[in-house]
Formats: structure tokens, sequence, C-alpha cells
């Protein structure tokens, strides 16, 4: 049994070795082994965690790489897909502040985005407590049909569904078929991680908590969402609540997301959707760890290597608790 599988885009992250400047003026890149999904995969290993990952990368070196980097890592990598026909995706990251992120795309197309249903191991869906997937691999076909029935095979296997938008623009062919994709998938996700400015595109208002209900009303149990150096707010229908962000010396939050979401999964998968839904301090919990993680993280520049271990997160916590 697994505690957490992901599915979608895995990448090769180009991340800027030169901070503070705009992609157009960054001269040199480090290889980071990347993707939201393969992140929360990563990270979710590294809290002690039993995870899987659902991808295809080229059948070439940076495919060859990743499937490296998310093993070495503890990561089942039985569900990474090789393509022999379109190489892995690629991209660019600039960092003008620890705070804020530049995306460059290659991948016309790349590999993440022929997903094939019929070659994923049926145990990587059948047999997974959380099973967390994005909004990314829902732009193109094959990749897009293949989630959707992963996801609700593992629904019906009794997995919980948690979602990301994780938005992109630049890699959607407008902000309607964005927004519209992103909506019609929430009527299959028990958890919504969504951040600030993710919710206010999607509801075209600044009104998180106002946001939140809605996903709520549609048919979600759980919600969260970041605020960048705001901390956290967290709801379902029987309570709301926030968390403060925990601020250490921050280079990069590049990454940050995907470990708050390990960290919460590696407190979520113990419970049910009932417990969590009913009980606040379940939630709680599970946020403060994951705002640890994301804190830790940020401390570091490339993702994998800053994802932490269950142990850096509770010594940190401790030591907030003891002040």
């Amino acid at each position: 049994m697994y505690d957490i599988v992901t599915i979608g885009e895995a990448l090769i992250d180009l991340a800027a070795v030169e901070t503070g400047l705009p992609l157009s003026e960054v001269t040199s890149f480090k290889r980071v082994a990347g993707g939201a999904p393969a992140n929360v995969a990563v990270g979710s290993s590294k809290l002690g965690r039993k995870s899987g990952l659902i991808t295809r990368v080229g059948d070439e070196a940076f495919g060859k790489h990743i499937i490296d980097v998310v093993g070495k890592f503890g990561v089942e990598t039985s569900g990474i897909q090789k393509d022999t026909e379109v190489n892995t995706g690629l991209a660019f990251i600039g960092l003008p502040t620890p705070y804020t992120r530049e995306f460059l795309f290659y991948r016309n197309p790349g590999a993440d985005m022929r997903i094939d249903f019929s070659e994923i191991p049926s145990d990587l869906l059948l047999k997974t407590k959380i099973f967390h997937f994005g909004s990314i691999s829902l732009i193109n076909e094959p990749s897009a049909a293949s989630t959707l029935k992963a996801v609700k095979a593992a629904k019906d296997a009794g997995a919980i569904i948690s979602y990301d938008p994780n938005l992109r623009m630049s890699l959607w062919p407008d902000e309607k078929a964005a927004r519209d994709t992103i909506m019609s998938v929430v009527k299959y996700a028990d958890i919504i991680k969504v951040n600030g400015d993710e919710m206010e595109f999607i509801f075209k208002s600044k009104d998180l908590e106002a946001g939140a209900q809605k996903l709520l009303n549609m048919g979600a149990k759980v919600i969260l969402c970041t605020k960048g150096e705001l901390g956290s707010l967290f709801a379902t229908k029987h309570f709301t609540g926030t968390k403060d962000v925990i601020k250490l010396d921050s280079v990069d939050s590049t990454g940050c997301g995907d470990s708050f979401l390990s960290g919460i999964f590696s407190i979520l998968s113990d419970y049910s959707i009932e417990d969590i839904t009913t009980d606040q301090n379940i939630l709680e919990k599970a946020v403060g760890f994951g705002a640890a993680a994301a804190a830790i993280t940020s401390t570091m520049r490339g993702v994998t290597d800053a994802l932490p271990n269950r142990k850096k997160v509770q010594d940190l916590l401790e030591k907030i608790k003891n002040g």
C-alpha cells in the first residue's frame, strides 16, 4: 500500500544560477529534476512515506536523470513511462527575488504530455491512500484523458483525491480554457490546494475565504490556500483556520508549495477523509508540519535537495515550541 501517489509532469528545471535578475539577463543555469508532482512524491518519500510517481519522460539522458533522482530518494519509479519519440520537457526558472519566479517552458510536446493510461501499473491507482494530481497534465492529450481515468480509478478504489491547480498561464491557450478546465475537475477532489493568485484567477476576487467556501460548495472537502509571507488558510465545512508562515532565511521559494503539500500529506495519510474534515486538530497539525517543511525548503536552492526529511521538520517545530 502506498501513502501518496502523484501523477503529472516531471521536467528538467534549468534554474538560474544568478539571482535577482530577470530570465532575459541570466547567463548560466543549473540542471535540477523538477515538476510539481515529482517534487511532491520526492518530498513525501523524504518525510518517511511510501510514495509513487506516474509520469512520462524521454528515453534519453534527461529522462534517465529524473528516474535516477526520484529513485534515489525512495520514490517508486515503475509508473515512469519512457517515450522513444519525444524528449523530456524543460523549464527555465529565473529568480528575480526570493519570493518571485519567472518560468519559460520548452515542451512542444514534452514527454509528460503523452502519459498513457494503459501503461500505468494498477497498484499505483488501486493501492494508495492519497492520489494527487495537478492541472498541467490536463492541458494536452493524451495526458489529459489518462490523468482523468487515473483519478477516477483511484477514487473508485477509495483513495483521498488531492488536486493542485498549479496555474502556469503560459502553457494554456487562453484564460478561459485554463479557468474552465481547472474548474471542471473540482468535482473529483477531496483536497484542493491553491495559492492566493490562483484563487483570484478562478473567482476573480481577492476574498480567499469566500473562494474557499465556493470550492467546498462545489464538492471539495478540504481547502488549503497558501498566501506567501502571509501564511495559509485551511477550511472544511466544519471549521476554518489560519497558520502563520514560519520565517527562516529564505533564498528561493521554488518548490515551497510542493514541500508544503508533502508535509501535509505525511500527516493526513494516517487518517480518513471524515476524520480530517471534522477534527480541526488533525488539519492544524498537518498544516503546521507542511509550513515547517516549506520554510526549510526555502532556505536552499534546488528543490529535491532542499526538501527536508522528517527529523529536520520535527526539530524545527520543537525549536519553535520551546521558543
